[in-house]
């Protein structure tokens, strides 16, 4: 049985609750106004644009067994607009042939969003060193973040190559960022 209560204001939304033994009641409630900023947040995302989609290709990761044991593994990239366009969701997966099967060796997690008040980009990103927010640049079809994690520097740089193509290097530095190494590095194609 539904319920409902009427209230003659257009700016009142209905909201279906729970009511006594297993009615529901329509409640009226305040149309909500956009937060400041939303305007401001979803323009500042469309630089993003070029990330939206399912990607993948082959990568390389150092293995730490020397400058010549680099692991190849197959990356792939899943990264969905949220929130009307506030939000981007990244997933990574790496993988790789070991025992005739293919296993996961590499997953990371992030959301990108634009904060209009500071006027900054913000990620935050789950990986093997845990939860952290990196800072972020992000320039022309160009996206960098960089945090310090277990004793030395890590930046990625990651942009879209002049063929379509997603590109991405990681490098660390031991030294406060004097020098960098580079440790990953991928080539992605947009899945049709």
């Amino acid at each position: 049985m539904l319920l409902t209560l009427v209230v003659g204001v257009s700016s009142f939304l209905p909201v279906i609750a729970p009511g006594a033994a297993g009615t529901e009641v329509a409640v009226m409630q305040p149309e909500r106004a956009a937060a400041p900023g939303l305007a401001a947040q979803k323009e500042a995302m469309k630089k993003l644009d070029w990330l939206s989609g399912d990607w993948e290709g082959p990568a390389k990761y150092d293995s730490g067994r020397g400058a010549d044991a680099w692991m190849e593994v197959r990356q792939s990239e899943a990264v969905k607009v949220k929130m009307g366009g506030r939000v981007l969701l990244v997933e990574g997966t790496g993988r790789m042939q070991a025992g005739g099967q293919e296993r996961v060796i590499f997953e990371a997690l992030a959301t990108i969003s634009y904060d209009a008040r500071t006027k900054e980009y913000q990620m935050r990103a789950f990986g093997p060193e845990g939860a952290i927010d990196p800072t972020l640049e992000v320039g022309e079809k160009s996206l960098i973040w960089s945090f310090a994690a277990g004793g030395e520097k890590r930046r990625y740089t990651a942009k879209l190559d002049e063929q379509g193509r997603w590109f991405e290097m990681g490098e660390r530095s031991t030294d406060d960022g004097k020098t960098w190494a580079k440790f990953v590095e991928m080539t992605l194609e947009k899945k049709k």
